[in-house]
């Protein structure tokens, strides 16, 4: 399924150093050629994992 793809490559960004505010949805879509919809459903397991956060109205962040 695309989102794991999307996932696993956060995934593995997060694991080499990624720190800070991931990029907007629409950017994260647009770079991994797939929708908002399946970006979301990546970052959803991504927090479900503890591996990221978000705050409405600032974006997904890097869990410390």
């Amino acid at each position: 399924m695309r989102y794991l793809d999307v996932a696993d490559e956060l995934r593995t960004d997060i694991a080499a150093g990624l720190a800070g505010a991931l990029p907007s949805e629409a950017e994260l879509g647009e770079a991994h050629g797939v929708s908002r919809v399946t970006v979301r459903r990546a970052l959803e397991l991504l927090r479900s994992e503890g591996l990221i956060t978000s705050r409405r109205g600032a974006g997904w962040f890097v869990a410390t």
